[in-house]
Formats: C-alpha cells, structure tokens, sequence
C-alpha cells in the first residue's frame, strides 16, 4: 500500500476546490504556496537534490529504480544527447514495461495521490498519439482523448496513422458544462495562442 500522506494538504485544497468550483476563480484557491518566492524555494531545494545525486551516463547506460505504473523494479532507459548537452532527466528514464517517460509518470502519480480517481470517472486527456493515453485508456473505460487536427471539424473523429482520433481545440472544447470529472494536460501550452482560454475552458468543463 502506497503511502500518500506528504500529499495531505494538496488533497484537500483539490477536494476545497471542487466543492466551491462554481463559485470561486482559480485565482481564489487556498495554496501553500502565496508569493514567487515559495516556488523560487522548493525549486532550490529540488536542484540541490538532483545536482548533488547526478550520475554519471553513458548512451548505452540504463538506470535501476521502481515505476510507479508497473509498481516493480526496473531498469529505466536513459536517452543522453550524443552533442554533449545535459540530459533532461524529465524526458527520459523511460520504463521498458509501460513505456512512460519520467514526467509522464511523475503526472499520474500526482493524479491518483490528490484526485483519487474512480475507473467510471469522466476524465478527458489532451493526447492520443502517446504510450500515455493507453495506459490511461486501459484502466478508465470512459476516457476521452484528442489531438488539435487544424482541418477537421470540432468534436469530429478522423484517422491518423490508422487510429482513429478526435479532433479538439482546447481553446473552445465541445464539451458540455461540469462534464467532466478530470482534465489532464501534460502540457504546458506554450503551443496554444491563447493558453488563457484554454485554461478557462479546462475549468469549465
């Protein structure tokens, strides 16, 4: 059994927020962290952390380490640039059995700890294309996913790479009001003209 009590206080400002979600603005939400500089903190800490335990890779090198999807010890993948850059240790560490990339897993991980979500729950993904959206589709049967296809209508599905694939812009979903249970992004729209509106549209379904 996992244990998730560090999350405690993440829990409830999620469970807050979604009894007062038609009432308040994002804005309003009570967080632990009020002013720049508690994220400026935590950031510090972290790149202490990470800087002081790096290790030495090679581009053959695997690195050994527990997923938190497959829930057993595995030797995680690691892809270091052949130009001598840094390795982006968020993109990497890939799980040779559910193929997830470090953020890909770190994301869930944060979404079953706080939301706690049940396998009937509503939840939309915004991408289908990726080793992300069969994991998510293999445990909720009422996931909904799409990609952004600029020549299809909204709401219209259309193949691609012979996979059927539903065509939604986040800045105007065709989804109906509180629809949802969940909205996952894995992104951090820096993609979408008008991240605003997305951001509202998330909320709003």
């Amino acid at each position: 059994m996992k244990d998730f009590s560090f999350l405690e206080p993440a829990r409830r400002s999620f469970r807050n927020w979604q009894r007062k979600r038609t009432r308040i603005r994002p804005s309003q939400l009570p967080s632990p962290f009020s002013h720049a500089k508690d994220i400026d903190a935590v950031h510090r800490y972290f790149s202490g952390f990470v800087d002081g335990r790096k290790p030495q890779v090679e581009p053959a090198d695997t690195l050994a380490g527990v997923c938190y999807i497959c829930d057993e010890d595995v030797h995680f993948s690691v892809n270091v640039p052949t130009d001598g850059a840094p390795v982006n240790w968020r993109e990497t560490l890939t799980c040779p059995g559910c193929g997830l990339i470090n953020r890909w897993r770190g994301c869930l991980h944060v979404f079953d700890a706080v939301c706690q979500p049940q396998q009937n729950d509503r939840i939309y993904l915004t991408e289908t294309l990726s080793p992300v959206y069969q994991n998510l589709a293999a445990r909720y049967p009422d996931l909904c996913a799409s990609e952004f296809i600029p020549d299809a209508a909204p709401g219209e599905s259309v193949e691609v790479h012979g996979v059927p694939v539903r065509n939604e812009d986040v800045t105007c979903l065709t989804f109906a009001d509180a629809s949802l249970d969940s909205v996952l992004c894995f992104d951090v729209l820096e993609h979408v003209p008008d991240y605003r509106s997305a951001l509202k549209e998330f909320f709003r379904v």
